[in-house]
């Protein structure tokens, strides 16, 4: 990644930031257990933006760190905001990733929440949160059978 210049407007703020990342999103973690906006919530309705400044090459074991321990937002290239809406202007329309899938997009990116917009079944009682599985885990159920198996695809003779 190399660093943009973007202008960040919300209903509080608008500001120039040099970037090398702009995450929104409301949900806390990537996956993987990468929690790129530690205090983000599915339920309050609204859009957890972090803001990655750039950094020395030093720096990526610490930033690395801040990631995988829920403290990314104590980091001094991380600037955090919490807005309703969001719009992004850049110098020229790029690659962005929506939910993790890279695709090109205009140079004004605007996002809004909508609260409640997407309905989802669950378990009655769920409380909205899901707890990180551990890798060791996820092999041990792996290894004891408890996942459905995949098929085997056995060649036709001819």
């Amino acid at each position: 990644y190399k660093p943009e210049t973007y202008v960040v407007e919300t209903e509080s703020m608008k500001e120039e930031f040099k970037a090398f990342v702009i995450a929104c999103g409301n949900a806390s973690q990537y996956g993987n257990n990468a929690y790129i906006a530690p205090f983000a919530s599915m339920r309050d309705g609204l859009i957890s933006v972090s803001i990655l400044s750039p950094f020395n090459t030093y720096e990526v074991p610490m930033m690395a760190t801040h990631l995988f321990t829920h403290t990314f937002d104590e980091s001094n290239h991380v600037t955090t905001l919490t807005t309703s809406w969001i719009r992004v202007t850049r110098e020229k329309p790029g690659p962005v990733h929506y939910d993790g899938e890279p695709c090109d997009m205009d140079k004004e990116l605007y996002i809004e929440m909508v609260p409640a917009g997407l309905k989802v079944l669950a378990v009655p009682g769920w409380d909205g949160t899901c707890a990180p599985v551990p890798f060791y885990r996820l092999v041990y159920e792996m290894l004891a059978g408890a996942l459905p198996e995949i098929p085997k695809i056995e060649a036709k003779k001819k």
